[in-house]
Formats: C-alpha cells, structure tokens, sequence
C-alpha cells in the first residue's frame, strides 16, 4: 500500500534534541561563563505555508511556548517540509516520526495511510458537519483517545486543532448529486477513508502529486482534466480557476494534530512535557475561539467572487446511503465502529445541525431550486445539428467527423431511447434502427443504455453510450459532463454534449 512505509526512529537525533530542550528549560540561566542561555530551537514541520489556517495555529502554540517557557524555548516553523515529495503530509509524519523534525503538524486524515485507524472516525463521511460539534470532539476525550493511536508509529499527540469543514469545489457544472460524482476526477490529498469516500461515489481522487504538484494541478484544471478539488472557503481562491462549491454537502472537516517525537517528549521532565501540553490545550482553545464559522467564510467566499449551491434534500439523503460502504468497512475494526457511535451521541446531546451556508452568485436560484432534481427526465423529441467543422475544431479526426456531422434526433419516451441520424445529404436512419436502447434518469443524471443488435447500435452495442448531468432551459435540453460508456470519450462528448438538443415533439 502507498504510504504504508514502516517509521524508523532515529534515536540519536530525537534524544539530542531531547536532552537541548530539557537542558534549556531546566531552570539553568545562564552557560559556563555566566551568560545567560540561548533559547533553543524546536523545530516544527508542516506542509502549509504562511498565511494558511493550519499556519496561523503553528504561530499561536509558538506565542503559548515562548511565554510558558519565558523564553527559553522557541518553536521554529519548517514550512513546506515535505517539498513536492509525494504524499506530503505522510512525509513531513514520517520526518516527525524519524526525528528529522522535533515536532510536526500534520492533518489527521493524513495518518490513516500509516496504520493508524484511531482517527478514522474523524473522517467518517457525512458524520461530523459543524463547527461546534468538532470542536466538541478536539476539547473531549474522544481527542485524548484519537491521539493515543499515534504512539504505535513514534510520535506522541499534544492535540487535535480544527481548522473547518471542507466541500468540493468544482470547476465546472457543481455535483448536486451522488450521481454527478461518476466519472469526476477530484483533487484531495492523500487519505484513504477520503479516498475510500470518492470511490465509493464512483469518482477518482487524485493528489496530483509528483514533480511540481501545484503546476500539475493547474495544468489538468487547464487541460479540463480535473473536475473539482475537497477544500474550503478561505483557500478555495488559491485554486487555479473560478469554482462552485455544493454548501450542504459537508464531507468531513479538516482537523490537524499537533505531534512531537515520542523519544524527544519521553527524555523530557514531567515539567517540560507538561508545559508543551499546557502550550498546545491552549492553542486548541484559541483555536475554537478566534476560526471564523463556515457561514462567516462562506460569505467572505462569495464576496470575492464564489458560486455557492445547494443539493435538494432527496439528494443530500442519497449522499448517505451512497457512502454506506464506507461506514461499512470503518466499522469492521470495532474501536472506529465504538467512536463513531459515540460522535452520534455527541451530535444529539449538543444538538449539532450541519452549518447554514447560504447560496450566492451567478445562476444560484436555477442551480439550488431542485427542480431538475426532483422532476422526471423531461421525455420528447430533441434535435440538434453537428457540423464537419464543429467536430474538427473540438479535436475529433477527419473521418469520423464525416461519418457523424448531419442532424441527430434524441428520443425518449416511457424509459425507452432512440437516436436517428440523418447525413448532411439527406441520407435518414431507419427508424428503430437499434432496438431494446433505454434510458434511466436518477435525480439530475441520465444513462443511455443501447441495445443488443440492430445497425444504429454501432460499436455500442450492449454497452452504455453515455451518462451525463442533464439540465432543461425552456426548450433547450443540455448534457453536461458527459461519460461514454464505451471508450469513444471525445467523440461522444462532443456529439451529445457539445450543442444543447432543442424540443421538437
């Protein structure tokens, strides 16, 4: 398994940069010559960088230290430690658990590809969807318990710091229903319950990771190979396009524990590691206190210029029963199935709803309505016109933008499909000419399911043409994000969702 690599911990580093940080806040003021002591560096890793919110944590438990201490240890920030590495939160862990860093940032959903399972329920999908439930989880036992998981690969937990929920932000037309997520390629760091959370979906997330992982990132939003990225409103401008986020669909949050080496903690006086833990409960505190709730930063989000929608509530109810196999396997190891059942309790005795984000920006009434959601496909006869040129210029090969440029004829009545061709010389299909095709619509999606035998079914024959979102503008019925079923990704793509169809019968 890809970031499963075994810790090795370092013992001479983690015990040197032990025996400096308990030698200088022993209470020793001054060195051999009578001066007083220079404080010591405790170096502390993470993949963020200034300015970010998982930052602006690391500063505030570095002010805790260096007052608790009075100034005789300061914590020093290694920003970006893990370079362009692949699985960059794994590896600035792995750094902690090593003693390369003394301490580490690392997000928990990070830690799940290491063998630990004692965070996993964190990232239960769906399960914990406000700001005041997780920060009932940081400050309660479950945190203690959670963070007790990470002894077993090195590194000892000082705390869990919530840093917001997070939602997917796509790039093009928003995922309003599970069955939007077919096909999607979503960018999300490394994880496996996250992972295991898009799969489940039918999605395929993807780090990007590998040489530059940012200009590969922008490169396949450029490209539009990239459909959305699992994020949230105050970084989601850092993406490298316009997007919409789907406000009701809470996945998980993003909560960071705040780790040391367990042998550089172990070497440490009662005082000391007391005085770390006091630093960083605090931290937690200032935490909860001073990070702006998900309603704040969705308006702030929509203010510089954001799209927020809104799934209807059938769909957010699909959303659960679609992840179902996760929570399936989660709860085959029972400490994981224990916390997540105790997270429910919690939710009910705190009364925890999802957080309210309200809807903004440009076409939001059409996109949150639920009209298109909670309709029946919109049965008739569509027509549209495909041209030579049309299909050259979106990158379809000469001879088959000859065999197909003319008028297409979409038909779909009672479950039942059929397409008729007629060529730019007049030439028509016989009618029926591929028999048994139908079609099945769930919420905003269709699926066109060809027949088994018949000269229109072509090399589709038995397969699925294609899926697609669907949306219906007065007479114009469009099909977005379109997925072939049968490998002619482009080719279909363009002819069935390259022009809106227009009611004819």
């Amino acid at each position: 398994m890809k970031g499963s690599t075994t810790f090795k911990v370092v013992l001479v580093v983690a015990a040197a940069a032990s025996v400096a940080l308990a030698a200088c806040t022993s209470g020793s003021t001054g060195d051999k010559a009578g001066g007083e002591a220079a404080p010591v560096a405790v170096r502390l890793g993470t993949d963020d960088t200034p300015g970010r919110p998982g930052a602006a944590q690391i500063e505030e438990f570095s002010r805790q230290v260096q007052e608790l201490s009075k100034g005789q240890v300061r914590i020093d920030p290694v920003w970006r430690a893990a370079g362009d590495e692949d699985d960059w939160d794994q590896v600035v862990a792995r750094k902690v658990a090593g003693g390369e860093l003394d301490m580490g940032m690392v997000p928990a959903r990070a830690w799940d590809t290491e063998g630990v399972t004692s965070l996993r329920a964190l990232h239960a999908p769906l399960l914990v969807t406000s700001d005041n439930l997780t920060a009932r989880i940081v400050k309660g036992e479950l945190a203690r318990e959670m963070l007790a998981g990470l002894e077993t690969v090195g590194v000892t937990g000082l705390a869990l710091l919530p840093e917001g929920p997070r939602h997917v932000f796509a790039f093009g037309d928003p995922p309003l229903s599970p069955a939007d997520y077919e096909g999607m390629v979503v960018r999300a760091p490394r994880s496996e319950t996250t992972y295991a959370v898009f799969e489940a979906l039918g999605a395929k997330p993807d780090d990007f990771s590998g040489g530059s992982r940012d200009d590969r990132f922008a490169e396949g939003v450029r490209k539009g190979e990239v459909d959305g990225a699992e994020s949230a409103f105050p970084i989601a401008g850092s993406l490298p396009a316009p997007t919409t986020a789907v406000g009701n669909v809470t996945f998980f949050p993003k909560v960071n524990s705040l780790v040391i080496n367990t042998d550089a903690f172990q070497n440490l006086t009662d005082e000391h590691q007391a005085m770390l833990r006091d630093a960083a409960a605090r931290t937690v505190d200032w935490a909860i206190k001073t990070t702006r709730s998900d309603t704040e930063r969705a308006k702030e989000y929509c203010a510089n210029g954001g799209r927020i929608v809104l799934a209807s509530q059938a769909e957010v109810a699909k959303f659960e029963q679609a992840v179902q196999p996760v929570y399936d396997e989660l709860e085959q190891d029972a400490a994981t199935k224990a916390m997540i059942a105790r997270i429910r309790s919690l939710s009910e005795e705190v009364g925890a709803v999802p957080t309210a984000v309200e809807p903004c920006g440009k076409g939001t009434q059409v996109a949150t309505s639920g009209d298109e959601s909670a309709k029946s496909f919109p049965e008739g006869v569509y027509r549209t016109e495909i041209t030579e040129e049309f299909l050259l210029q979106a990158g379809i090969d000469a001879p088959n933008a000859v065999d197909h440029a003319g008028i297409w004829t979409l038909t779909f009545n009672k479950g039942e499909f059929n397409a008729g061709y007629t060529s730019p010389d007049g030439e028509a299909d016989p009618p029926d000419n591929c028999p048994g095709s139908t079609y099945s619509a769930e919420g905003s999606r269709v699926t066109i399911q060809m027949g088994q035998d018949g000269p229109g079914c072509g090399s589709a024959a038995g397969q699925v043409l294609f899926s697609a979102r669907w949306t219906l503008q007065g007479e114009q019925l469009r099909f977005l994000r379109v997925r072939s079923g049968h490998g002619s990704d482009l080719l279909i793509a363009t002819l069935f969702g390259g022009k809106p169809f227009i009611k004819i019968g």
